[in-house]
């Protein structure tokens, strides 16, 4: 699962309820950002008074492209620990964890980076919310707490994969 550019809504649940490896907590917190992401491209387009807007629409939209890309590597990163993982047990005793590691720190740093373009989305709709078109200003505060207050904590999915 490359990107989850294409999925539709009720197919991105379901991809959500499969067996691992299957889109989880990063995915989600990607999808979440991607979609205020959205919020962000629609507020930019449709605010003529906004004179970054267009260029905050142009930057959402890189940034849910690469949120949508990063939910797939997320779950690349987690399949990729659980076959180093179970490579390592099945290993010799004293046989070393032959690229568990690597795998464990690729997938900490995935979401690391979906917490980062999150708050790069988050830091195009900051004090703009209020000055807006005022249909569109509630959007705006949305995607900012989308963006902002809903993500999973980055630390904590880095943590976990550090520590095994």
């Amino acid at each position: 699962m490359a990107s989850m550019a294409r999925l539709e809504m009720d197919l991105l649940c379901e991809a959500f309820e499969a067996p691992v490896p299957s889109p989880a907590g990063g995915s989600a917190a990607a999808a979440v950002a991607a979609i205020a992401a959205s919020l962000v491209v629609r507020v930019g387009r449709g605010s003529p008074d906004w004179s970054e807007g267009a260029e905050a629409a142009s930057a959402a939209v890189a940034l849910r492209d690469r949120l949508l890309v990063l939910g797939g590597e997320d779950v690349e990163a987690v399949a990729a620990v659980l076959t180093a993982s179970r490579a390592a047990r099945q290993s010799e005793p004293g046989g070393g964890r032959p690229g568990l590691d690597e795998a464990l720190l690729r997938a900490s740093l995935v979401p690391l980076e979906i917490a980062e373009r999150a708050a790069d989305v988050t830091a195009l709709t900051g004090a703009q919310a209020l000055t807006l078109e005022p249909a569109l200003s509630p959007d705006l505060r949305a995607g900012f707490r989308v963006a902002g207050e809903h993500l999973i904590d980055p630390w904590s999915a880095a943590h976990g994969y550090l520590l095994q």
